[in-house]
């Protein structure tokens, strides 16, 4: 049986409070199997810090976040998606209670409500993009949000958008079809999409503001339909920084909606100075205090005491200390002086939450002429990889000068003008064993420094024994964060 999606409408309200109570909304046609999806967003009454959705309930019941973001600016915006299943009835009491550092309010909120029948409610994919921006003069077009996903054939996938002194009226979609629209104080835009999905994965989803975007963020969820899902691994993507300094890191981040099998898995890369005594990973990486533990790692020293380090990291981590358990404290650190460091995280649920490391793979050259990296590793039927790489001292560098086989890049960072560092992943695959996969450097010369590794998690064994029930897809989340060079 395949998903369906279906848009029932939106409702608004303006008013600086903590709960925001909207009875009697429409919910559609009433099903056995149906879900109440529901995109939230609103504006944060703090400063200095972000506002979280603490919950939804729906006829007083909790619903399940599948996806939140928040905008750390100055009364930055918020998204949140959420899923309930109710199975009668055309309407229902929704109830949103928002709550963050700095303050325990919003001044808006902002509900946009679907009719979903036809699903399994675990989430297969999702995107996640935030970015902040000094002033809200930008042209018409010149910012976007991306939001790509992981989908598969008969699922369905929403999201939402929203931004922040912006002057926005609207957003154009592409990926997922735009189904409405609205606005608060005349300068604030919030907007909701969804689609009936193909095997078309990773989707390429953006939402573009009329009027640029000041401060932005949105969130996109995908579903595989009912009974599907059993013996397969996802990776939903979720949040990614860039920090071309030397601090240690302290700050809250999006690590996916809870679940008893939630993994957090981190790929991470950089470039270690002379003062931690060339590559060097970090000497702490905790998230709510809890040691995330290395799955694989690799680094280099060059001449000059220098050196790249890329890693991947994983936890399991069903629930967490922030934002209906959807956001925890990440802690970084070095020993010694890093010259930049950026990081992408995943949720990664369906697979064994013991041991869910596979294999795992590395590879390191140091040379003057280009190079490929292999870091092919052993999979079941079902699993999903995670995989990075740096190397720097490389001239006129191009999004085309790392090309990944096995894998599809999540986060690209081009730094110091010489620099090229991602992370990459595919999920639920059926390739045949070990998968390969590689970084292609040839397209460059004079490279000095190169490093790659790459880390594949297993499925659970389902009852019975491992019985994959749907067909594998090669996609793994696509697109780059905005922001990002």
């Amino acid at each position: 049986m395949a998903g369906a999606i279906t848009f029932v409408g939106d409702n608004s309200i303006v008013a600086t409070q903590s709960v925001f109570t909207f009875d009697d909304e429409p919910i559609g046609t009433a099903a056995s199997d149906r879900y109440v999806g529901i995109v939230v967003a609103g504006t944060s009454r703090t400063i200095g810090g972000a506002s979280y959705i603490q919950s939804v309930t729906v006829n007083g019941s909790a619903a399940t976040c599948v996806g939140l973001t928040t905008n750390e600016s100055a009364n930055g915006p918020f998204v949140g998606l959420y899923i309930h299943a109710l199975a009668t009835g055309t309407t229902a009491d929704i109830v949103v209670t928002v709550s963050g550092s700095g303050g325990s309010d919003a001044f808006d909120c902002n509900i946009f409500v679907y009719n979903i029948t036809g699903i399994d409610p675990t989430p297969i994919g999702g995107g996640l993009f935030t970015q902040i921006r000094g002033g809200s003069g930008l042209l018409p077009g010149t910012t976007l949000a991306t939001i790509s996903l992981n989908t598969v054939d008969d699922g369905v996938a929403f999201g939402g958008v929203g931004s922040h002194s912006s002057g926005s009226t609207s957003y154009t979609w592409a990926g997922l079809t735009e189904d409405s629209d609205t606005t608060t104080f005349g300068n604030n835009c919030w907007s909701a999409a969804s689609l009936a999905t193909g095997d078309n994965t990773p989707l390429t989803v953006t939402a573009t503001p009329n009027n640029g975007g000041a401060n932005m963020c949105a969130r996109s969820v995908a579903f595989a339909p009912a009974g599907t899902t059993a013996g397969n691994t996802y990776l939903n993507w979720q949040e990614s920084a860039q920090n071309l300094n030397s601090d240690p890191l302290d700050r809250d981040v999006n690590i996916g909606p809870p679940s008893a099998d939630r993994i957090v898995v981190l790929g991470i890369f950089g470039t270690s100075s002379n003062g931690a005594g060339g590559g060097v990973m970090p000497s702490t990486v905790t998230l709510d205090g809890n040691a995330m533990t290395l799955a694989i790692s690799q680094v280099q020293t060059d001449g000059n005491g220098n050196g790249p380090f890329v890693g991947v990291y994983w936890l399991h981590m069903p629930t967490s200390s922030l934002g209906g358990n959807n956001i925890a404290n990440l802690d970084l650190a070095w020993a010694g002086s890093i010259f930049d460091y950026s990081y992408q995280f995943y949720t990664l649920t369906g697979a064994d939450t013991t041991t869910p490391v596979k294999d795992t793979a590395s590879d390191v050259e140091a040379t003057l002429s280009a190079t490929t990296l292999t870091v092919n590793v052993d999979t079941d039927d079902g699993s999903s990889v995670v995989s990075g790489g740096k190397a720097y001292q490389i001239s006129g560098v191009t999004t085309a000068d790392a090309v990944w086989t096995g894998v599809v890049p999540n986060i690209q960072v081009i730094a110091f003008g010489d620099h090229i560092g991602q992370v990459c992943s595919i999920s639920n695959i059926s390739a045949a064993t070990p998968r390969t996969v590689d970084v292609d450097y040839s397209a460059e010369s004079g490279l000095s420094q190169h490093v790659a590794v790459a880390a594949s998690f297993a499925p659970a064994v389902v009852a019975g024994g491992f019985v994959p029930t749907y067909p594998r897809t090669a996609g793994g989340m696509g697109g780059l964060r905005g922001g990002m060079q």
